[in-house]
């Protein structure tokens, strides 16, 4: 199963930027995000991600987040892309989603400079109070 059934989500606003080769969690993640109030811009991989990033900030549009799942298929995994993004904007606020996290994953994660570990299947109410979270907690100077 790629996601859970939905609970209602948590309201926001921001820009969030969704990394995942899987069309149908993109999908179901972009749906949610945009029925609670987000802007949304997606890529299936960690090369495509990491111009995107960098273009959107580039033209003043930075993703308050970016939601990266680790199994990236082809070149870059999700690690790897987002080392690159933070070379690129120390303060880029990253998500590390996967369908494994447990307490040392999120441990691990956190250490290579992810904020949160978001567990997949999505579960609508766990997605959107993630990311009005790090919105809230991180703001931009």
């Amino acid at each position: 199963m790629l996601f859970r059934s939905p609970r209602p989500g948590v309201p926001g606003e921001g820009h969030v930027l969704i990394v995942d080769d899987e069309a149908p969690l993109r999908a179901f993640a972009r749906q949610c995000l945009v029925n609670n109030g987000y802007q949304v811009s997606e890529t299936d991989n960690g090369q495509d991600a990491v111009r995107l990033y960098q273009s959107l900030r580039r033209s003043g549009r930075t993703p308050d987040v970016v939601l990266m799942d680790l199994t990236l298929r082809g070149g870059m995994n999700g690690v790897e892309a987002a080392g690159e993004i933070l070379r690129f904007d120390p303060d880029a606020r990253i998500v590390v989603c996967s369908g494994s996290v447990n307490q040392d994953v999120q441990n691990i994660f956190l250490e290579k400079g992810f904020l949160a570990a978001l567990p997949k299947p999505y579960d609508v109410a766990e997605l959107t109070r993630t990311v009005s979270n790090v919105i809230t907690m991180m703001s931009r100077h």
